[in-house]
């Protein structure tokens, strides 16, 4: 073999090794910015254990945790900040990992590091000081400086975030109706907008055809709306849906008015449902 074609494939290796390694990367930080995302909002402590000591239950509950989109959180007891700090996470790890930083406050100056988990509406975390190594499973012993939280989001946060998440103007990139997809040079003149307060209008090639109220419930699975135009035909009746919601995409599957509420995201014929997929404007 000669050199050339030895250093040629060398190169193509490397190559192909780094542009893995920059893949990898960017679906990390796709995915610190999902659960930075999910995080964001006031949580309620349920139950707090330190070193294998469970607290009483009424004083772990007049705990919360306010988490910011970039990592911030104050730890906050009677109104009052009593702590706060910065975290960085690693959610590619087989159990999510997560760095904890005091910044003022309680605590101030030291180092913990955890793991965590995120459920639709509640959480866990487990950390102990840097120097007693990072816990390996959820939970609090005594002698093992752990500290094992679990975390429930407050309900009229919860609403108050999911609006403020849905609201903003939306591009349909697919519709399925009974079953049967509308044609790509359609769907792409459709676009949503939605409110703060719950209000939208759907918009045909920028100009405006039906506009309308919801309502949202996010403590079911899937997460619930009802939507009820104000103008057009179908003006007071509602239409029962779920949905779903990240930062990029909003999905959502809806009967025609006096229909079952789906169940499901999907569109099957003869059900009356209709399939939304919309991205971000």
């Amino acid at each position: 073999m000669t050199f050339r074609p030895l250093r040629t494939m060398i190169v193509a290796a490397f190559l192909s090794i780094s542009s893995l390694a920059l893949h990898a990367a960017d679906a990390n930080d796709e995915a610190i910015k999902k659960d930075r995302w999910h995080l964001e909002g006031t949580w309620r402590i349920t139950s707090l254990e330190v070193n294998g000591i469970k607290t009483a239950e009424q004083d772990a509950r007049s705990l919360f945790v306010i988490n910011g989109l970039d990592g911030s959180w104050a730890l906050r007891a009677d109104g009052i900040d009593i702590s706060k700090g910065t975290t960085t996470l690693d959610p590619s790890k087989t159990v999510k990992t997560i760095d904890i930083t005091p910044t003022e406050g309680s605590g101030k100056g030291e180092q913990w590091v955890g793991i965590y988990e995120l459920g639709e509406n509640t959480r866990k975390l487990c950390y102990a000081p840097a120097g007693r190594g990072r816990p390996t499973e959820f939970g609090s012993k005594p002698g093992s400086e752990q500290v094992f939280v679990i975390y429930e989001r407050e309900p009229v946060e919860a609403t108050k975030l999911e609006r403020k998440r849905l609201e903003g103007t939306w591009q349909l990139i697919a519709l399925e109706r009974d079953g049967n997809q509308a044609p790509d040079d359609d769907v792409k003149k459709l676009g949503l907008t939605i409110g703060a307060d719950g209000s939208w209008s759907l918009t045909d090639d920028g100009n405006q055809i039906v506009q309308g109220t919801s309502q949202i419930d996010t403590a079911k699975t899937p997460r619930t709306i009802d939507f009820t135009p104000t103008t057009g035909n179908d003006a007071g009746k509602v239409s029962y849906g779920v949905y779903q919601v990240t930062a990029k995409s909003l999905k959502f599957c809806v009967g025609h008015p006096g229909i079952a509420r789906p169940t499901e995201f999907s569109s099957a014929q003869g059900s009356q449902h209709l399939m939304f997929t919309f991205e971000r404007k």
